[in-house]
Order: structure tokens, then sequence, then C-alpha cells
């Protein structure tokens, strides 16, 4: 097992709307899995928001806190399209 030490991991699962909230439970296993497999610290973060949106304000947050936090952080999302 690696360990990724002093690393944080940034989890996000996310959906495009409300209608298919019920595939974040499977995102999350999956996500938490890999960051405790890794031996990383990790915080966890969920939402739908389309992809195709003119203003993504739930992942322009997301994006921002992650610019501001000191440290090294791997952001680590459960879909390549993600």
């Amino acid at each position: 097992m690696k360990t990724i030490a002093k690393t944080k991991m940034i989890l996000i699962a996310r959906v495009s709307d409300e209608e298919q909230r019920g595939a974040l439970k499977a995102q999350k296993i999956r996500l938490i899995k890999y960051a405790e497999d890794n031996g990383a610290e990790y915080e966890y973060h969920e939402f739908d928001e389309s992809a195709y949106k003119d203003d993504r304000k739930k992942f322009k947050e997301h994006v921002a806190r992650i610019k501001k936090s000191k440290g090294k952080s791997i952001l680590v999302f459960d879909k390549i399209d993600r």
C-alpha cells in the first residue's frame, strides 16, 4: 500500500441534476476507499450541478477554497467525465 504523506485528497462526487443524486452513494464509497487505500487524509464533498451551465457556482466555490488552502492537495473525482 502506498501512503501519500501530508497530502490531503479532496474527494468530489458530482451528478448533473437532483434526479441523479442516487448515484452519489456509490461514488462516495469508491472515493473514500481510494483515499483510505492510499493512506491519505481526505475530505469528501458532493453536489449536483450540470457541467454545461454557464455559472457553475458550486464547482467554482470548491476551486476557490482549494486555491486558498495551504499545502498540497489532490483533487479526486470518481468519474473521468467529472
